[in-house]
């Protein structure tokens, strides 16, 4: 599925800020920018209401009321990513477990039918009812540390199916230790788990990194020394990497 993936803006406009898509994008795949926009709608209300009176008819005091207003708007900018990032990332990663890696896939869905929190915190994550970075990179790593596990014993429901019949294998505990100490000396699916937990790394690092990191956190985008200097060093930059489409959050 074509589709556009933006990092987080930070609105170089005094006064000006964007909610959901406004903000950033994420892959279709889990629906969540409305949970985004209704999220950021609650967080940047939250700061505003720190402003006691949002109007004024004396010219000084607005002046003081619009810096006010600059700062929870800024503060907001650099608050948002706490709920955004978990869905944000998940999105981009099941769109990459299910598309492409049949590992993967196979690693997610044994997860899922353990149950219990395996499936309740990572559906919390996505509705946004839990936007915790950590769970996430909890929940993680374990679905793919439990996707090497079904590839050293050769068990799970769906990574442990038989070649030809495509049911379970379910083996016993005697072919679960069978399994496990052959599999350092078959060379292709040692190759499998590590790939699997690589390829695992390699598709969450650069969305941790695009989703958490940024120069605009430390930095206010409205500054003169942003738009002098910052800003235009930032184009350059992305339009000298970025082979295609315009630069983002500038």
């Amino acid at each position: 599925m074509p589709t556009t993936c933006c990092p987080q803006t930070y609105s170089a406009t005094l006064g000006l800020i964007g909610i959901g898509d406004h903000s950033n994008q994420r892959h279709p795949l889990t629906g969540g920018g409305m949970t985004c926009a209704f999220r950021d709608a609650v967080l940047l209300a939250d700061n505003l209401a720190s402003i006691p009176n949002l109007r004024s008819d004396n010219p000084v005091e607005l002046t003081h009321i619009h810096a006010k207003m600059q700062r929870a708007i800024l503060a907001y900018s650099r608050q948002r990513f706490t709920h955004s990032c978990c869905i944000n990332i998940l999105s981009w990663a099941l769109y990459r477990v299910f598309g492409t890696v049949v590992s993967m896939r196979h690693a997610c869905f044994d997860y899922f039918l353990r149950g219990g929190v395996c499936v309740s915190e990572p559906m919390d994550m996505l509705s946004g009812l839990q936007p915790s970075p950590l769970v996430l990179l909890y929940h993680y790593y374990r679905v793919m540390l439990f996707g090497a596990y079904n590839l050293i014993t050769l068990s799970g429901t769906y990574a442990g199916v038989h070649p030809v019949t495509k049911k379970p294998l379910q083996p016993s505990t005697s072919e679960l230790v069978f399994n496990t100490m052959t599999f350092f000396v078959n060379p292709m699916r040692l190759f499998g788990a590590v790939y699997l937990l690589a390829y695992a790394t390699y598709v969450f690092l650069p969305l941790g990194w695009m989703e958490i990191i940024s120069l605009w956190k430390l930095i206010d985008p409205t500054s003169w020394y942003a738009r002098a200097i910052i800003r235009p060093f930032e184009r350059t930059i992305v339009k000298t990497f970025r082979k295609a489409g315009k630069p983002v959050s500038l």
